[in-house]
């Protein structure tokens, strides 16, 4: 069964990965990746340190919402913060019930099938989609099928992301403003 998922996941993800090849890169003012990239790579140092001094298990989740949500556009962040959110929501309450009223090893193929598809969507950039998919495969997993445990990781993977999507809602409104302060440079990184 594991090598037919394998095999599925890698025809799903070259299928999506096929479909969206024609999409050409967006230039970008060199000054404004640069500024990019040092937020992000503060941003996820600080939230590492933070979730690892608190000793919250799988803090590396705030620094993937931050690290996939937070774009160089403050608008594609907004958007990217948003479907983030709301699919993270829906894949935890979804994955939650599932626990509870499903067998076990119905839940845990489910798990499966929601990982590659979750694999497909972060192929062809469907933000909403992805968090709802992975997020509810990673909440069936870590419970081993039970509902108390389900919850736990259920909730914690919520706040994380929603820690992380707010610090990269933050984080580029705070770049907005630098950006619109300061003058256009015609150089691009693409």
């Amino acid at each position: 069964m594991t090598l037919w998922v394998g095999v599925g996941a890698l025809l799903v993800v070259a299928a999506a990965t096929a479909a969206r090849a024609g999409a050409a890169p967006q230039p970008v003012p060199l000054a404004e990746a640069g500024r990019h990239a040092l937020a992000t790579a503060v941003v996820a140092g600080v939230g590492t340190t933070v979730t690892s001094a608190l000793g919250l298990g799988h803090g590396y989740w705030l620094v993937v919402a931050v690290a996939t949500v937070l774009a160089v556009s403050r608008n594609e962040t907004a958007g990217q913060a948003t479907a983030r959110v709301v699919g993270t929501v829906v894949g935890v309450v979804l994955a939650v019930l599932a626990t509870a009223l499903v067998p076990t090893a119905v839940v845990l193929a489910g798990a499966g099938v929601l990982g590659v598809l979750a694999l497909a969507w972060t192929a062809v950039r469907e933000t909403r989609w992805m968090a709802g998919a992975s997020s509810a495969a990673i909440v069936l997993v870590g419970s081993s099928g039970l509902v108390g445990r389900a919850s736990g990781v259920a909730l914690k993977r919520l706040l994380l992301t929603v820690a992380g999507a707010g610090l990269a809602a933050l984080l580029a409104a705070l770049l907005w403003r630098v950006e619109s302060a300061g003058p256009d440079r015609r150089q691009t990184w693409t």
